[in-house]
């Protein structure tokens, strides 16, 4: 029994190798039209292994290469490959701990554009998110509603500012300087109740409309960003009454 207990971690090594191996030797489909290969994946993310099966604590060594996988994402072809190259391997890794790995980015101060589980279908699963997030701007943008009849801030302005925020709304990491703008300018931009109340009521409608949608994570952006919101938005919230 002793001698097995003690065979553990060389045994995930070998696997954690040959792992390393197969997916730099053989690129998948997803890598076709994308600069990142999945021995780049490999590379960046091995130090990850050992956290996604064991647990403990991240390494630096980790977290930098979750951000230069992160940095290197240019393009929705780079985001499906890299995704895919997660996802085989993973499965190929003995114990690992699926929740555990997802949220690595967010223990590295980062975020990342989606989440690895053996049925995610990485050719589609980041777009429709980012595809539904267009509808909303869309939507938002070209009916405005009714809380607006009194105010000066309309929908589509409200969409311009909090666009840069539906990532961190959505996947947590850090906010970006992109969506705490938007939030100060948001709040420059109130000059009467009326105007709290759209603007409320536009963050509340559009919310209701992104998949994964987090509100204990919008309701704390302007915290994060080093401001304030004069409401917080749930879909109980009735913006009407916001004073």
């Amino acid at each position: 029994m002793a001698g097995n207990k003690l065979n553990v971690v060389p045994l995930f090594q070998v696997m954690t190798l040959v792992v390393v191996c197969m997916l730099a030797e053989a690129p998948g489909r997803a890598e076709a039209a994308t600069n990142i290969t999945c021995e780049q994946v490999t590379n960046w993310l091995t130090p990850c292994i050992s956290y996604g099966v064991f647990g403990g604590t991240v390494s630096p060594e980790c977290c930098q290469g979750i951000k230069d996988l992160i940095a290197a994402k240019r393009t929705k072809d780079d985001m499906r490959a890299s995704c895919s190259c997660i996802q085989k391997g993973a499965a190929m890794i003995p114990g690992i701990d699926y929740d555990r790995i997802n949220n690595i980015p967010t223990l590295c101060g980062t975020s990342c554009h989606y989440k690895v589980y053996p049925s995610t279908d990485c050719s589609n699963w980041v777009w429709a998110i980012l595809v539904m997030t267009l509808v909303v701007v869309l939507m938002l943008a070209e009916a405005p509603d009714r809380a607006e009849a009194e105010a000066s801030i309309t929908c589509e302005q409200v969409t311009n500012w909090l666009t840069p925020c539906i990532s961190y709304g959505v996947f947590g990491g850090t906010v970006s300087p992109e969506c705490c703008q938007g939030i100060k300018d948001l709040n420059a931009a109130y000059y009467t109740k009326d105007d709290i109340r759209a603007a409320c009521s536009c963050v509340q409608q559009g919310a209701a409309m992104i998949p994964g949608i987090d509100y204990d994570r919008i309701n704390n952006i302007a915290t994060l960003c080093g401001t304030s919101c004069p409401y917080k938005v749930y879909p109980s919230t009735d913006c009407s009454k916001v004073v």
